[in-house]
């Protein structure tokens, strides 16, 4: 018959072959049988092309490979998020290896003996999910999470050791309004829009002081506070609405307001008022010592403008003597006190043993320490003793500071 009129449909041909275990020598156009293993498995070689043979390796598991490799291919499969198709149910079933429609073949890295699923569900005992190696170049160590799965970092070198390796660089969390944090929290460094850090001294204003000093700046007004505040709160510095910083003059040793006016025609800031007394009482012939006090280190150095009206005649009487004094004994002696010394600088101050305005006269003389010779005295004494018919004398004066 004919090789084309042959007809195969409905017809099975049992197909043998001869076991043979090493290859048979053949030429180029002579017949040939198939080549079959002990196990009368086929024995194949492939080219290219696909063969729907069922065959297998010549070597069994376990046992030395002898021979070449079959180009094996592999099932494409989509890797879309969902498992991939044709899974096994069973140990031990033959599956067909997947790859994507690239042909790129999927892997799943495992530890070393392939005991241990490496992408773990969550409560995976440890140990057996996969575990990363880290190097230090000496040794290898395995890395670290926690129980929420985040990897556990610490720095190379312990609180109060000596610094070691590099620095990791930093970030930190912009938030439009600040955060709320709870004693013991672990909290962001905070920062703005412009990626500055933001920086904040922890204590606000009127508030307890507490702490370390900060580099500060000043809060911008237009008017001073006009409420106290409470004695060692923190207080903010103030600034006018152009940055430059407002201040009130005070005399922090009198405790007293010293609201001073520069003058530039004349050579003292001048305002200060120290006493003003109108009809002051003596003892009629007698005299009463009035002392009055003040810091030099206020100013530097200072001038005084003493203006007296002496009083009227009630017998002989004297009017009003000055005398001024100075001390440098500076270990919390009260100025008052009897213990501190006092240098008596009349002849020095004002041109003689003691000013004095008789009664019916007025007088007015400015004493200026031009020298600085009480620049750094702790107190300034002035002694007025008042002789004068009783409630007739007047007497002020005024401290100011020598600029020139």
């Amino acid at each position: 018959m004919a090789e084309e009129t042959i007809h195969f449909e409905h017809m099975k041909v049992l197909v043998g072959g001869i076991r043979n275990d090493s290859a048979p020598t053949t030429y180029d156009e002579e017949p040939c049988v198939l080549r079959m293993n002990s196990d009368g498995a086929l024995v194949v070689s492939t080219s290219g092309g696909s063969s729907s043979l069922a065959v297998s390796g010549p070597d069994a598991h376990d046992a030395a490979i002898t021979g070449n490799p079959v180009l094996g291919g592999a099932e494409a499969a989509d890797f879309d998020g969902a498992a991939l198709p044709n899974a096994v149910d069973t140990d031990g079933d033959a599956v067909r290896v997947k790859a994507s429609l690239s042909g790129v073949q999927y892997t799943m890295p495992v530890n070393e003996d392939g005991s241990a699923t490496p992408l773990a569900p969550e409560g995976t005992a440890a140990g057996e999910g996969l575990q990363i190696s880290l190097d230090d170049g000496t040794d290898s160590v395995f890395a670290q999470g926690d129980k929420d799965g985040n990897l556990k970092m610490v720095g190379p070198a312990a609180e109060d050791a000596a610094a070691s390796g590099n620095p990791l660089l930093g970030g930190g969390r912009y938030d439009s309004s600040p955060r709320d944090l709870d004693d013991g929290d672990i909290g962001a460094i905070a920062l703005d829009a412009d990626g500055n850090q933001i920086v904040v001294g922890n204590i606000s204003h009127d508030a307890a002081d507490l702490g370390n000093p900060v580099k500060i700046g000043a809060r911008a007004r237009s008017s001073l506070f006009s409420t106290a505040l409470t004695e060692d709160d923190r207080t903010d510095i103030v600034a006018d609405l152009y940055g430059r910083l407002m201040t009130a003059s005070f005399n922090i040793v009198d405790q007293a307001d010293s609201q001073k006016r520069v003058n530039p025609e004349h050579s003292q800031v001048e305002g200060s008022v120290l006493v003003d007394v109108t009809n002051g009482v003596s003892t009629n012939g007698a005299g009463t010592v009035y002392d009055y006090y003040f810091s030099p280190r206020e100013f530097g150095k200072f001038t005084l403008r003493l203006d007296f009206d002496g009083g009227t005649n009630g017998g002989a009487d004297t009017g009003i003597t000055a005398n001024i004094y100075a001390a440098w004994q500076d270990d919390g002696t009260a100025k008052e006190d009897a213990s501190m010394r006092y240098e008596d600088l009349s002849t020095t101050l004002l041109g003689g043993a003691s000013y004095v305005v008789a009664c019916g006269a007025t007088g007015s003389l400015v004493v200026n320490d031009n020298g600085g010779i009480c620049q750094n005295a702790k107190w300034v004494h002035l002694k007025l003793t008042v002789s004068a018919n009783t409630g007739t004398a007047d007497w002020a004066v005024d401290k100011g500071q020598r600029y020139i």
